[in-house]
């Protein structure tokens, strides 16, 4: 007869102790037998509560970091079932002790209620302070600092907290409130340096973290949205030991100090070099930053796979140092997979308006699939090739009488029919129609691209223009800006509607073209040539009769089966930009 486990001889309440231990081995603990795990269904009730209730937790309460500091085996099992944190905003006196009332989109603040408190007992003063020096030796002034928050109301020392002891979070998420003060973040921020400066000890939140998002969308008009963050947050966040994937939101210099003469930007600035595990940056609407940044930005990494920088909007210049970029990327990180742009004229000084890099700025890059080039370059490199370098190509006239739309048109033909690119597979053509129009040209009499649509079909390559928007599904592939619907705590509970699609020129998800043809058909005063999937033959039709057309074949057209499996190859992009998905390389081109 086989003896019982020694395990079960022990009290119920010193095996409960074993069983905390380790919340990870529990379930396998349970299992091993039907006595253990009887004994252990309180904790497992506990554990499937504490998922259900904080794998994803949130600030919208004021009480819940407080509830998740309680001492006791109940809290430290909630604490380790959180996986995500969304913070809200900033409660910086007890007045702001009360919960967030997001309605999204739009503005948001407290709710009209009472506080749920006006201070913090002896007890839990006692039990948060200490946290600051057991694991960053704060000084004493700095502990009495901490004291003062506490007593203040402010809650970011608690939210950093909190980030700091959750063992297995990985993603934090900081959702857009206008005029916040950002105190959660900037704890945080203090408390990595302190981490680094303590010879890289980390506390488990932040040893665990991957994902951070700082300043997502709630759906605001873009007058509204005119919140600056310091970009020194940015730098900072890169340290993080394990950080794969960061979006930072309209980060800006401080004036102050750069205009100071004892500014000294590494100092300000601190960027690692070559060390940060971060392999994805989104880096939205930078304002004016330093060139040195861009600079110190690009060596950060030590594997980035992808980097995707957006301006706020194509007419609108915010920043005159980007160009540097390409080429300290392709020197730090020639490993780099994708390279996106969106709203790339934006990108540009007030003089160049455009994302400015020619096709060779790219050649250093070994594993490029996606890549952003202007298509302004694009034609330039081109003409310059036509200008006796090869003039087997086109005469140089050809360049500056036709119109800017044919040029590209001929240059991407050209660029599909040389089979130099074996994995291309899709190419996006931005609204030149458009342009068309902005610029005070006549609405076009003819479909635009056509060369170019007609190599596409023979080689086997999706052309998407504004009239042609089916891609096989490859617009899947684009890194995209975070918005409402990625905050899972809030009233959209991160439920984006399946109609919705990401728009490949901002960077932004909206509702997909239905196909009605009200915004396209602007752009002509008759058409000549009508495509989809297949070509239709050579025809006549008014704007209205072409809006029928579409309504009964669109559906078709985007059901109609991919050319190649999308698995297995890429994809070439060009809007007024040009993006490719190639084999081993990929190209983006705004005009």
């Amino acid at each position: 007869m086989e003896r019982a486990s020694l395990l079960l001889s022990l009290s119920p309440e010193l095996i409960f102790q074993i069983v905390d231990h380790s919340p990870s081995t529990v379930l396998t603990l349970a299992l091993t037998c039907s006595s253990l795990y009887r004994l252990c269904q309180p904790v497992l009730k506990q554990h499937r509560d504490a998922y259900k209730k904080y794998r994803v937790t949130s600030d919208l309460s004021p009480e819940t970091v407080l509830h998740l500091f309680i001492v006791g085996p109940t809290a430290k099992i909630e604490r380790w079932h959180v996986r995500e944190l969304e913070i809200w905003g900033s409660r910086e006196s007890w007045e702001d002790w009360r919960s967030w009332a997001p309605k999204l989109p739009g503005r948001y603040g407290l709710a009209k209620e009472a506080p749920s408190r006006s201070a913090l007992s002896a007890q839990e003063l006692q039990r948060y302070s200490p946290k600051g020096t057991e694991w960053w030796r704060f000084s004493e002034e700095e502990v009495s600092n901490v004291q003062r928050t506490l007593e203040s109301g402010n809650d970011g020392y608690l939210k950093m907290l909190l980030s700091a002891s959750c063992p297995r979070l990985h993603s934090i998420r900081f959702a857009k409130r206008l005029g916040d003060a950002w105190s959660s973040l900037m704890w945080i921020t203090k408390a990595i340096v302190r981490s680094e400066h303590c010879g890289g000890i980390w506390p488990p939140g932040f040893h665990s973290l991957q994902n951070v998002a700082v300043d997502v969308s709630i759906g605001l008009s873009p007058d509204q949205d005119d919140d600056e963050i310091h970009g020194a947050g940015l730098a900072t966040l890169l340290h993080l030991p394990h950080i794969k994937n960061l979006y930072y939101c309209k980060p800006s210099p401080n004036r102050e100090d750069e205009e100071d003469e004892d500014f000294e930007f590494y100092k300000l600035y601190r960027l690692p070099t070559g060390t940060s595990s971060v392999e994805s940056i989104f880096l939205d609407c930078p304002d004016n930053l330093p060139e040195e940044f861009y600079d110190a930005l690009a060596s950060a990494p030590k594997g980035l796979d992808t980097f995707a920088i957006r301006a706020t909007c194509s007419y609108e210049h915010i920043l005159n140092d980007v160009d540097s970029l390409v080429s300290a990327l392709a020197d730090k990180n020639p490993q780099l997979k994708r390279l996106i742009v969106y709203n790339g004229m934006g990108l540009g000084s007030e003089y160049e308006g455009v994302f400015s890099c020619p096709p060779s700025d790219f050649k250093c890059f070994e594993a490029i699939k996606h890549l952003s080039i202007g298509a302004d370059d694009f034609e330039n490199e081109g003409s310059c090739h036509a200008h006796g370098q090869d003039p087997d190509i086109v005469d140089d006239e050809w360049f500056h009488n036709i119109e800017r739309s044919e040029t590209l048109d001929f240059l991407l033909s050209q660029v599909i029919e040389s089979g130099a690119y074996k994995g291309l597979k899709v190419i996006y053509v931005e609204n030149v129609e458009g342009w068309a129009c902005w610029s005070g040209r006549p609405t076009r009499k003819q479909l635009a691209f056509q060369k170019t649509t007609a190599a596409g079909r023979k080689a086997g390559v999706h052309i998407c223009t504004l009239m042609n928007r089916g891609d096989g599904g490859y617009w899947k592939n684009f890194p995209a800006k975070p918005d409402r619907f990625d905050l899972k705590t809030g009233p959209c509970r991160g439920k984006r509607p399946a109609d919705w699609r990401l728009n490949l020129d901002t960077g932004k998800w909206g509702p997909d073209c239905m196909g009605c043809g009200e915004f396209c058909f602007k752009n002509y005063s008759e058409i000549n040539v009508f495509s989809f999937s297949t070509f239709i033959t050579k025809t006549t039709l008014t704007p209205e009769q072409a809006r029928m057309r579409i309504r009964k074949t669109r559906k078709k057209a985007i059901a109609s089966k991919c050319l190649v499996d999308p698995s297995e190859h890429i994809v070439f992009a060009v809007t007024l930009r040009l993006v490719a998905l190639l084999e081993p390389a990929a190209v983006f081109v705004q005009t």
